[in-house]
Protein backbone atom coordinates (compact mmCIF):
# COMPACT_ATOMS: atom_id res chain seq x y z
CA UNK A 1 0.00 0.00 0.00
CA UNK A 2 1.07 3.52 -1.09
CA UNK A 3 0.03 6.83 -0.42
CA UNK A 4 0.06 9.47 -3.42
CA UNK A 5 -2.07 13.36 -4.19
CA UNK A 6 -2.36 14.16 -7.53
CA UNK A 7 -4.05 17.22 -8.16
CA UNK A 8 -5.51 17.77 -4.41
CA UNK A 9 -6.65 13.85 -4.89
CA UNK A 10 -5.47 11.33 -2.76
CA UNK A 11 -4.79 7.48 -3.72
CA UNK A 12 -4.80 5.18 -0.82
CA UNK A 13 -5.65 1.39 -0.97
CA UNK A 14 -3.59 0.14 -3.86
CA UNK A 15 -4.51 -2.83 -4.90
CA UNK A 16 -3.21 -6.11 -7.48
CA UNK A 17 -5.86 -8.40 -8.90
CA UNK A 18 -5.48 -10.66 -12.38
CA UNK A 19 -6.47 -8.75 -15.47
CA UNK A 20 -9.28 -10.93 -16.28
CA UNK A 21 -10.94 -9.46 -12.89
CA UNK A 22 -10.22 -5.93 -14.28
CA UNK A 23 -11.57 -6.35 -17.58
CA UNK A 24 -15.15 -6.48 -15.73
CA UNK A 25 -14.56 -3.27 -13.44
CA UNK A 26 -15.97 -0.03 -13.84
CA UNK A 27 -13.22 2.20 -15.00
CA UNK A 28 -15.00 4.95 -12.74
CA UNK A 29 -12.60 6.46 -10.44
CA UNK A 30 -10.24 4.14 -11.09
CA UNK A 31 -6.25 4.29 -12.60
CA UNK A 32 -4.94 1.74 -14.16
CA UNK A 33 -1.08 1.34 -15.09
CA UNK A 34 -0.39 -2.13 -16.68
CA UNK A 35 2.38 -3.83 -15.07
CA UNK A 36 3.52 -6.86 -16.88
CA UNK A 37 1.04 -9.33 -19.01
CA UNK A 38 -1.02 -10.55 -16.27
CA UNK A 39 -1.52 -8.24 -13.05
CA UNK A 40 -2.72 -4.75 -13.24
CA UNK A 41 -2.40 -2.31 -10.46
CA UNK A 42 -5.54 -0.29 -9.32
CA UNK A 43 -5.26 2.85 -7.04
CA UNK A 44 -8.90 3.57 -5.92
CA UNK A 45 -9.65 7.24 -6.36
CA UNK A 46 -10.94 8.11 -2.58
CA UNK A 47 -11.94 11.97 -2.76
CA UNK A 48 -10.28 13.93 0.48
CA UNK A 49 -11.43 15.70 3.25
CA UNK A 50 -13.43 18.53 2.31
CA UNK A 51 -11.67 22.15 2.25
CA UNK A 52 -11.33 23.70 5.78
CA UNK A 53 -13.48 26.50 5.92
CA UNK A 54 -12.86 28.96 8.43
CA UNK A 55 -15.69 30.01 10.61
CA UNK A 56 -17.89 32.91 10.52
CA UNK A 57 -17.19 34.86 13.43
CA UNK A 58 -19.60 37.82 14.93
CA UNK A 59 -18.64 41.40 14.52
CA UNK A 60 -17.01 42.67 17.74
CA UNK A 61 -18.63 44.01 20.04
CA UNK A 62 -17.81 47.67 20.34
CA UNK A 63 -18.95 50.09 23.25
CA UNK A 64 -19.58 53.80 23.92
CA UNK A 65 -16.88 55.62 22.64
CA UNK A 66 -15.12 56.92 25.95
CA UNK A 67 -12.54 60.14 25.28
CA UNK A 68 -9.47 61.02 27.71
CA UNK A 69 -9.12 64.46 29.37
CA UNK A 70 -6.33 65.57 31.14
CA UNK A 71 -8.41 64.94 34.96
CA UNK A 72 -11.55 62.58 33.40
CA UNK A 73 -12.04 60.00 31.07
CA UNK A 74 -15.68 60.89 29.50
CA UNK A 75 -18.04 58.16 28.49
CA UNK A 76 -20.78 58.87 26.00
CA UNK A 77 -23.34 56.23 25.07
CA UNK A 78 -25.83 57.61 21.75
CA UNK A 79 -27.85 55.02 22.25
CA UNK A 80 -29.25 56.32 25.66
CA UNK A 81 -28.34 59.71 25.11
CA UNK A 82 -26.21 60.02 27.97
CA UNK A 83 -22.83 60.55 28.80
CA UNK A 84 -20.27 59.95 32.20
CA UNK A 85 -17.13 62.02 33.56
CA UNK A 86 -15.47 60.55 35.66
CA UNK A 87 -12.91 62.79 37.38
CA UNK A 88 -10.05 60.64 38.68
CA UNK A 89 -8.32 60.99 41.91
CA UNK A 90 -4.92 59.81 40.39
CA UNK A 91 -5.14 62.72 37.57
CA UNK A 92 -6.35 65.05 40.55
CA UNK A 93 -2.69 64.14 42.34
CA UNK A 94 -1.15 64.94 39.27
CA UNK A 95 -2.66 67.73 38.90
CA UNK A 96 -1.94 69.20 42.66
CA UNK A 97 1.41 68.10 41.80
CA UNK A 98 2.69 69.55 38.66
CA UNK A 99 0.27 72.80 38.48
CA UNK A 100 0.97 74.47 41.91
CA UNK A 101 -0.09 77.91 40.48
CA UNK A 102 -2.83 77.58 38.92
CA UNK A 103 -6.22 77.47 41.25
CA UNK A 104 -8.57 76.17 39.22
CA UNK A 105 -8.67 72.54 37.91
CA UNK A 106 -10.83 72.31 34.56
CA UNK A 107 -12.39 69.35 33.19
CA UNK A 108 -13.61 69.77 29.89
CA UNK A 109 -16.94 67.98 28.66
CA UNK A 110 -16.11 67.44 24.92
CA UNK A 111 -19.04 68.23 22.22
CA UNK A 112 -20.06 65.02 21.50
CA UNK A 113 -21.36 64.57 25.40
CA UNK A 114 -22.11 68.01 25.77
CA UNK A 115 -25.93 67.84 24.73
CA UNK A 116 -26.15 64.71 26.54
CA UNK A 117 -27.88 63.98 30.09
CA UNK A 118 -24.69 64.22 32.00
CA UNK A 119 -23.46 62.21 35.17
CA UNK A 120 -20.21 63.89 36.61
CA UNK A 121 -18.65 61.45 38.92
CA UNK A 122 -16.57 62.90 41.63
CA UNK A 123 -14.58 60.83 44.04
CA UNK A 124 -14.53 62.21 47.71
CA UNK A 125 -11.03 61.52 48.17
CA UNK A 126 -9.94 63.46 44.80
CA UNK A 127 -12.45 66.34 46.13
CA UNK A 128 -10.56 66.06 49.88
CA UNK A 129 -6.98 66.57 47.98
CA UNK A 130 -8.35 69.62 45.92
CA UNK A 131 -9.43 70.85 49.39
CA UNK A 132 -6.34 70.45 51.15
CA UNK A 133 -4.79 72.08 47.96
CA UNK A 134 -7.33 74.93 48.60
CA UNK A 135 -8.21 74.70 44.77
CA UNK A 136 -11.35 74.54 42.74
CA UNK A 137 -13.18 72.00 40.51
CA UNK A 138 -14.88 73.33 37.55
CA UNK A 139 -17.03 70.80 34.58
CA UNK A 140 -16.83 73.08 31.38
CA UNK A 141 -18.69 72.50 28.06
CA UNK A 142 -20.12 74.59 25.70
CA UNK A 143 -23.96 74.26 27.32
CA UNK A 144 -22.90 75.35 30.25
CA UNK A 145 -20.22 75.54 32.94
CA UNK A 146 -20.62 74.55 36.99
CA UNK A 147 -17.94 75.61 39.81
CA UNK A 148 -16.96 73.60 42.83
CA UNK A 149 -15.67 74.68 46.02
CA UNK A 150 -14.24 70.98 47.00
CA UNK A 151 -13.63 72.26 51.16
CA UNK A 152 -17.45 73.67 51.57
CA UNK A 153 -18.96 71.40 49.29
CA UNK A 154 -17.89 68.47 51.50
CA UNK A 155 -18.58 70.31 54.65
CA UNK A 156 -22.34 70.62 53.09
CA UNK A 157 -22.96 67.10 52.78
CA UNK A 158 -24.49 64.47 55.18
CA UNK A 159 -22.47 62.30 56.75
CA UNK A 160 -22.96 59.40 55.35
CA UNK A 161 -22.53 60.87 51.50
CA UNK A 162 -18.58 61.85 52.68
CA UNK A 163 -17.75 58.52 53.35
CA UNK A 164 -19.06 57.36 50.32
CA UNK A 165 -16.44 57.06 47.56
CA UNK A 166 -17.83 58.76 44.85
CA UNK A 167 -20.92 61.52 44.49
CA UNK A 168 -22.39 61.66 41.35
CA UNK A 169 -23.68 65.48 40.15
CA UNK A 170 -26.83 65.14 37.13
CA UNK A 171 -26.86 67.84 34.83
CA UNK A 172 -29.14 67.68 31.71
CA UNK A 173 -29.31 70.45 29.31
CA UNK A 174 -33.01 70.38 28.05
CA UNK A 175 -33.59 70.14 24.17
CA UNK A 176 -35.35 72.92 22.40
CA UNK A 177 -38.29 71.34 22.18
CA UNK A 178 -38.29 70.58 25.99
CA UNK A 179 -37.18 74.46 26.40
CA UNK A 180 -40.36 75.92 24.49
CA UNK A 181 -42.69 73.22 26.61
CA UNK A 182 -41.61 74.57 29.77
CA UNK A 183 -41.86 78.32 28.91
CA UNK A 184 -45.28 77.23 27.80
CA UNK A 185 -46.25 76.09 30.86
CA UNK A 186 -46.69 79.65 32.64
CA UNK A 187 -46.35 82.02 30.33
CA UNK A 188 -47.80 84.51 32.69
CA UNK A 189 -44.97 84.49 34.58
CA UNK A 190 -42.54 85.48 31.38
CA UNK A 191 -43.73 89.02 31.54
CA UNK A 192 -41.23 91.69 30.93
CA UNK A 193 -38.73 88.70 30.09
CA UNK A 194 -36.38 87.46 27.26
CA UNK A 195 -34.85 83.56 27.09
CA UNK A 196 -31.41 84.29 25.93
CA UNK A 197 -29.74 80.94 26.73
CA UNK A 198 -29.64 76.99 27.42
CA UNK A 199 -31.67 75.39 29.82
CA UNK A 200 -30.10 73.04 32.27
CA UNK A 201 -31.64 70.78 34.94
CA UNK A 202 -29.35 70.03 37.83
CA UNK A 203 -29.56 66.93 40.58
CA UNK A 204 -27.26 65.40 43.44
CA UNK A 205 -26.69 62.20 44.58
CA UNK A 206 -24.27 59.38 45.86
CA UNK A 207 -23.10 57.64 43.07
CA UNK A 208 -24.73 54.27 44.29
CA UNK A 209 -28.10 55.99 45.37
CA UNK A 210 -30.65 57.66 43.68
CA UNK A 211 -30.05 61.54 43.16
CA UNK A 212 -31.87 63.97 45.03
CA UNK A 213 -28.91 64.27 48.10
CA UNK A 214 -29.23 67.40 50.52
CA UNK A 215 -27.15 69.95 51.13
CA UNK A 216 -26.76 72.14 54.12
CA UNK A 217 -25.76 75.12 51.22
CA UNK A 218 -24.54 74.90 47.68
CA UNK A 219 -20.52 76.44 46.97
CA UNK A 220 -21.68 75.96 43.13
CA UNK A 221 -21.53 78.81 40.78
CA UNK A 222 -23.31 78.01 37.13
CA UNK A 223 -22.34 79.87 33.80
CA UNK A 224 -25.01 79.78 31.51
CA UNK A 225 -23.85 81.41 27.38
CA UNK A 226 -26.21 84.14 26.52
CA UNK A 227 -27.66 84.02 22.38
CA UNK A 228 -26.62 87.98 21.68
CA UNK A 229 -28.81 87.39 18.40
CA UNK A 230 -31.93 86.39 20.72
CA UNK A 231 -31.36 89.73 22.86
CA UNK A 232 -31.91 92.08 20.31
CA UNK A 233 -31.53 95.37 21.37
CA UNK A 234 -31.66 94.65 25.15
CA UNK A 235 -28.55 95.27 26.60
CA UNK A 236 -26.62 92.37 28.10
CA UNK A 237 -26.04 93.65 31.09
CA UNK A 238 -29.60 92.88 32.05
CA UNK A 239 -28.89 89.28 32.42
CA UNK A 240 -29.31 87.22 34.90
CA UNK A 241 -29.59 83.97 35.91
CA UNK A 242 -33.05 82.36 36.81
CA UNK A 243 -34.00 79.47 38.32
CA UNK A 244 -38.00 77.58 38.10
CA UNK A 245 -40.50 77.24 40.78
CA UNK A 246 -41.31 73.47 40.39
CA UNK A 247 -44.74 74.13 42.04
CA UNK A 248 -46.17 77.55 40.07
CA UNK A 249 -44.14 76.65 36.49
CA UNK A 250 -42.46 80.52 37.22
CA UNK A 251 -39.31 82.13 37.65
CA UNK A 252 -36.70 83.61 40.18
CA UNK A 253 -34.05 85.55 39.61
CA UNK A 254 -31.04 84.27 41.62
CA UNK A 255 -28.36 86.48 40.24
CA UNK A 256 -26.06 87.51 37.28
CA UNK A 257 -22.43 88.42 37.07
CA UNK A 258 -22.16 89.00 33.30
CA UNK A 259 -19.16 88.19 31.24
CA UNK A 260 -20.30 90.56 28.37
CA UNK A 261 -17.00 89.48 26.31
CA UNK A 262 -17.02 85.61 27.17
CA UNK A 263 -20.87 86.13 26.34
CA UNK A 264 -21.51 84.03 30.10
CA UNK A 265 -23.75 84.76 33.17
CA UNK A 266 -22.41 82.79 35.97
CA UNK A 267 -24.45 82.79 39.40
CA UNK A 268 -24.88 81.57 42.91
CA UNK A 269 -26.89 78.79 43.16
CA UNK A 270 -29.29 78.59 45.91
CA UNK A 271 -30.18 74.98 45.35
CA UNK A 272 -30.48 72.00 42.85
CA UNK A 273 -33.25 72.95 40.51
CA UNK A 274 -33.82 73.86 36.85
CA UNK A 275 -32.19 77.01 35.46
CA UNK A 276 -31.88 79.15 32.38
CA UNK A 277 -30.57 82.47 31.41
CA UNK A 278 -33.20 84.98 30.47
CA UNK A 279 -33.08 89.78 30.71
CA UNK A 280 -35.35 91.60 32.28
CA UNK A 281 -36.04 94.60 29.85
CA UNK A 282 -37.69 97.11 32.81
CA UNK A 283 -37.66 100.70 32.52
CA UNK A 284 -39.44 103.42 33.62
CA UNK A 285 -40.85 107.05 32.43
CA UNK A 286 -38.98 109.28 34.57
CA UNK A 287 -35.57 107.70 34.16
CA UNK A 288 -35.65 108.25 30.26
CA UNK A 289 -32.34 110.69 30.12
CA UNK A 290 -31.34 111.41 33.72
CA UNK A 291 -27.94 110.36 34.75
CA UNK A 292 -28.76 107.47 36.22
CA UNK A 293 -30.72 105.58 33.38
CA UNK A 294 -28.40 103.03 32.40
CA UNK A 295 -27.66 101.91 36.37
CA UNK A 296 -31.14 102.24 37.70
CA UNK A 297 -32.36 99.76 34.54
CA UNK A 298 -29.44 97.08 35.51
CA UNK A 299 -30.33 97.36 38.86
CA UNK A 300 -34.64 97.14 38.21
CA UNK A 301 -33.40 94.30 35.69
CA UNK A 302 -31.45 92.07 38.48
CA UNK A 303 -34.46 92.76 40.97
CA UNK A 304 -32.52 94.92 43.31
CA UNK A 305 -34.61 97.82 43.42
CA UNK A 306 -38.36 98.74 42.43
CA UNK A 307 -40.29 101.67 41.34
CA UNK A 308 -43.07 103.95 43.75
CA UNK A 309 -45.15 102.87 40.51
CA UNK A 310 -45.28 100.38 37.97
CA UNK A 311 -44.04 103.08 35.63
CA UNK A 312 -42.13 105.50 37.62
CA UNK A 313 -38.95 105.68 40.08
CA UNK A 314 -38.91 109.09 41.19
CA UNK A 315 -34.85 109.01 40.73
CA UNK A 316 -34.92 112.44 42.22
CA UNK A 317 -36.75 111.65 45.62
CA UNK A 318 -35.23 111.24 48.96
CA UNK A 319 -34.52 107.52 49.84
CA UNK A 320 -35.27 106.43 53.65
CA UNK A 321 -33.02 104.61 55.88
CA UNK A 322 -35.33 101.82 55.45
CA UNK A 323 -35.56 101.98 51.90
CA UNK A 324 -31.89 101.48 51.47
CA UNK A 325 -31.27 99.34 54.35
CA UNK A 326 -33.41 97.23 52.49
CA UNK A 327 -31.67 97.72 49.22
CA UNK A 328 -28.62 96.61 51.02
CA UNK A 329 -29.70 93.80 52.41
CA UNK A 330 -31.10 92.84 49.47
CA UNK A 331 -27.92 93.10 47.12
CA UNK A 332 -26.45 91.16 49.90
CA UNK A 333 -29.09 88.03 49.64
CA UNK A 334 -29.53 88.21 53.63
CA UNK A 335 -33.06 87.89 53.78
CA UNK A 336 -35.25 88.83 56.13
CA UNK A 337 -34.80 87.88 59.49
CA UNK A 338 -38.33 88.48 61.58
CA UNK A 339 -36.41 88.25 64.92
CA UNK A 340 -39.16 87.34 67.76
CA UNK A 341 -37.75 90.56 70.00
CA UNK A 342 -37.11 93.87 68.19
CA UNK A 343 -33.43 95.49 68.23
CA UNK A 344 -34.79 99.36 67.86
CA UNK A 345 -37.70 101.09 69.71
CA UNK A 346 -39.11 102.10 66.39
CA UNK A 347 -39.05 99.27 64.32
CA UNK A 348 -41.69 97.10 64.71
CA UNK A 349 -43.32 93.39 63.88
CA UNK A 350 -46.16 94.24 61.25
CA UNK A 351 -43.52 97.03 59.36
CA UNK A 352 -42.88 96.51 56.29
CA UNK A 353 -39.14 97.32 56.61
CA UNK A 354 -39.29 95.20 59.95
CA UNK A 355 -37.56 91.90 58.60
CA UNK A 356 -34.95 93.81 56.40
CA UNK A 357 -33.76 96.34 59.17
CA UNK A 358 -33.47 92.96 61.52
CA UNK A 359 -31.31 91.49 58.93
CA UNK A 360 -28.88 94.55 58.54
CA UNK A 361 -28.40 94.58 62.57
CA UNK A 362 -27.50 91.43 62.81
CA UNK A 363 -24.92 91.87 59.98
CA UNK A 364 -23.25 94.84 61.79
CA UNK A 365 -24.62 97.19 58.87
CA UNK A 366 -26.75 99.30 60.92
CA UNK A 367 -25.98 100.38 64.83
CA UNK A 368 -29.20 102.93 65.02
CA UNK A 369 -28.29 106.13 67.59
CA UNK A 370 -27.76 106.27 71.01
CA UNK A 371 -31.65 106.59 72.09
CA UNK A 372 -31.68 102.92 70.95
CA UNK A 373 -34.08 104.12 68.05
CA UNK A 374 -33.40 103.97 64.13
CA UNK A 375 -35.31 106.51 62.52
CA UNK A 376 -36.48 104.48 59.55
CA UNK A 377 -38.34 107.35 57.55
CA UNK A 378 -35.53 110.11 57.94
CA UNK A 379 -33.70 110.54 54.87
CA UNK A 380 -30.26 108.92 54.78
CA UNK A 381 -27.04 111.13 54.20
CA UNK A 382 -24.60 110.40 51.86
CA UNK A 383 -22.01 110.34 54.21
CA UNK A 384 -24.48 107.96 56.32
CA UNK A 385 -24.29 105.86 53.11
CA UNK A 386 -20.87 105.76 52.75
CA UNK A 387 -21.00 104.24 56.46
CA UNK A 388 -23.33 101.56 55.11
CA UNK A 389 -21.88 100.21 51.77
CA UNK A 390 -18.34 100.10 53.58
CA UNK A 391 -19.92 97.55 56.47
CA UNK A 392 -21.75 95.84 53.41
CA UNK A 393 -18.59 94.90 51.77
CA UNK A 394 -17.00 93.95 55.54
CA UNK A 395 -20.01 91.38 55.92
CA UNK A 396 -19.46 90.24 52.23
CA UNK A 397 -15.80 89.60 53.31
CA UNK A 398 -14.28 92.25 50.93
CA UNK A 399 -13.38 94.54 53.76
CA UNK A 400 -11.96 97.56 52.29
CA UNK A 401 -8.15 98.47 53.79
CA UNK A 402 -6.23 101.59 52.91
CA UNK A 403 -3.28 103.42 54.33
CA UNK A 404 -3.41 106.62 55.84
CA UNK A 405 -2.01 107.98 52.97
CA UNK A 406 -4.28 106.34 50.52
CA UNK A 407 -7.11 108.09 52.98
CA UNK A 408 -5.84 111.31 52.29
CA UNK A 409 -5.97 111.17 48.40
CA UNK A 410 -8.79 109.55 48.13
CA UNK A 411 -10.29 112.31 49.96
CA UNK A 412 -7.94 115.32 48.68
CA UNK A 413 -9.85 116.43 45.40
CA UNK A 414 -12.86 117.31 47.67
CA UNK A 415 -13.38 120.95 48.28
CA UNK A 416 -15.93 119.99 51.10
CA UNK A 417 -14.09 116.89 53.18
CA UNK A 418 -13.46 119.04 56.46
CA UNK A 419 -17.57 119.25 56.74
CA UNK A 420 -17.26 115.06 57.17
CA UNK A 421 -18.02 113.75 59.87
CA UNK A 422 -15.14 112.42 62.41
CA UNK A 423 -17.28 109.41 62.55
CA UNK A 424 -17.80 109.01 59.10
CA UNK A 425 -14.14 110.16 57.95
CA UNK A 426 -13.06 106.53 57.15
CA UNK A 427 -16.04 105.03 55.60
CA UNK A 428 -15.94 107.98 53.15
CA UNK A 429 -12.58 107.95 52.21
CA UNK A 430 -12.76 104.08 51.84
CA UNK A 431 -16.20 104.41 49.70
CA UNK A 432 -14.43 106.71 47.98
CA UNK A 433 -11.09 104.70 47.02
CA UNK A 434 -12.92 101.75 45.75
CA UNK A 435 -15.37 104.11 43.64
CA UNK A 436 -18.32 103.95 45.10
CA UNK A 437 -18.90 107.30 45.89
CA UNK A 438 -17.26 109.79 43.05
CA UNK A 439 -18.79 112.89 44.37
CA UNK A 440 -21.30 115.20 43.59
CA UNK A 441 -19.27 117.27 41.26
CA UNK A 442 -15.43 116.23 40.39
CA UNK A 443 -14.45 118.43 43.79
CA UNK A 444 -18.13 118.14 45.97
CA UNK A 445 -18.56 115.25 48.25
CA UNK A 446 -21.36 116.38 49.73
CA UNK A 447 -21.45 114.79 53.11
CA UNK A 448 -24.17 115.95 55.09
CA UNK A 449 -26.53 116.13 51.83
CA UNK A 450 -29.53 113.60 51.54
CA UNK A 451 -29.11 110.95 49.24
CA UNK A 452 -31.34 110.47 46.50
CA UNK A 453 -32.98 107.18 45.30
CA UNK A 454 -30.92 107.04 41.84
CA UNK A 455 -27.92 107.63 44.20
CA UNK A 456 -28.38 105.24 46.26
CA UNK A 457 -28.77 103.04 43.96
CA UNK A 458 -25.78 103.79 42.09
CA UNK A 459 -23.79 103.20 44.82
CA UNK A 460 -25.34 99.54 44.77
CA UNK A 461 -24.73 99.07 41.66
CA UNK A 462 -20.78 100.10 42.23
CA UNK A 463 -20.83 97.87 45.49
CA UNK A 464 -21.86 95.14 43.89
CA UNK A 465 -19.18 95.18 40.73
CA UNK A 466 -17.01 95.71 43.59
CA UNK A 467 -18.18 92.79 45.43
CA UNK A 468 -18.10 90.64 41.95
CA UNK A 469 -21.74 90.05 41.84
CA UNK A 470 -22.24 92.03 38.77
Amino acid sequence: MRFSRIHETVYVDVYQVPLTIWLNLTPQNVLVTVSGQVYVTVYVDIPGPPPVVPPVLPPPVVGPPTFETPAATVTVDPATRTATVRVLTDRVQVFIQTQPHVPVLVVDIPPEADALAGRFVFPTAGLRALADARRTLELRGPSFSLRVSPATFLASLPEEARLAPDLALAGAPLTPQQVSAVLAEAPEFLEGLVHAGPMVDLDLGVETAPAGLPLTQYPLVLGLPFDRDALGDVSPLKLGVYRRDELTGGWHFVGGQVDVEAGVVYARLPSLSTYTVMAYDKTFADVIGHWSQADVEVMASKHMVRGMTAATFAPDARITRAQFTTLLVRALRLGEFLSPAATFSDVRPGDWHYGYVEAAARAGLVMGYPDGTFRPDAPVTRQEMAALVVRAARAAGREVVITPAQELRALFRFLDRDAIAEWALGAAARAAHIGIITGRTPVEYAPAADATRAEGTVMLLRLLRYLEEL
